[in-house]
């Protein structure tokens, strides 16, 4: 972390954001003007409660990211020592191979959601596999942490899809068949997604981020072969 650390230009989309709500303007870019310009509300309102309190959101953003980071590698780590025990050396082999990634690190910092978001994800389907294992009666904390997921960054609620996707294939598969974990799971998780999205159609009069409006023209297949083209190079 200390050789990749930065603090990118996107940071200061969100501490503008941050700044104009904690001064009472509301959450918007320019007082006055309703337009959701950011896709990262969570660490929005999270810089906001770093300034209230008068720290300085660059460091404090980096240091948040690293803390993150940190706290993922352990997840990491104890998802390892649940399948081989801690007693196996082999359980430190992910989360070191992970903590070498210079990807990994720099990201930890960029003054972004991006480490806070890997958290909430890893988090989210690493305990959806422990309740599902288990067959848990009322799986809300996976719910509940994909939901932050989502809130963090759009990108979460794809994760959400696809583990609904495998919830409903287990209990479709069940004998006898018992729908009432599934719904609580998939309510909980509306309820809190559901909530923000009211929220972004009552502030700002749309279903989606002006980003989407303003960047999303259709499905970019050469912008799409670029970025993977960018990731095979790198790994």
């Amino acid at each position: 972390v200390a050789r990749h650390a930065f603090i990118g230009d996107d940071a200061f989309i969100s501490f503008r954001y941050a700044e104009n709500l904690i001064e009472g303007h509301g959450l918007v870019f320019n007082p006055g003007e309703r337009v959701e310009g950011y896709t990262n509300f969570l660490w929005t309102v999270l810089m906001a409660a770093v300034m209230a309190v008068g720290l300085p959101p660059e460091p404090l953003s980096n240091a948040l990211g690293i803390a993150a980071g940190a706290v993922l590698l352990a997840l990491v780590a104890r998802m390892g020592a649940r399948e081989r025990g801690w007693g196996d050396p082999l359980v430190w082999l992910a989360p070191l191979g992970l903590a070498a990634n210079r990807t990994f690190a720099a990201w930890s910092t960029g003054g972004r959601e991006t480490m806070l978001f890997a958290l909430l994800l890893f988090a989210g389907l690493a305990r959806f596999l422990e309740e599902r294992e288990r067959d848990a009666a009322r799986p809300l904390v996976s719910a509940v942490l994909l939901a932050a997921a989502t809130l963090t960054r759009p990108e979460g609620g794809l994760a959400f899809v696809l583990a609904a996707a495998f919830f409903a294939i287990q209990t479709l598969r069940s004998q006898p068949r018992v729908l009432r974990p599934l719904l609580t799971w998939g309510l909980t998780y509306g309820a809190i997604v559901g909530a923000h999205l009211a929220f972004r159609i009552a502030y700002y009069g749309d279903f989606v981020p002006n980003t989407f409006r303003a960047k999303v023209t259709g499905l970019q297949w050469d912008q799409a072969a670029t970025w993977v083209g960018m990731y095979v190079s790198d790994y």
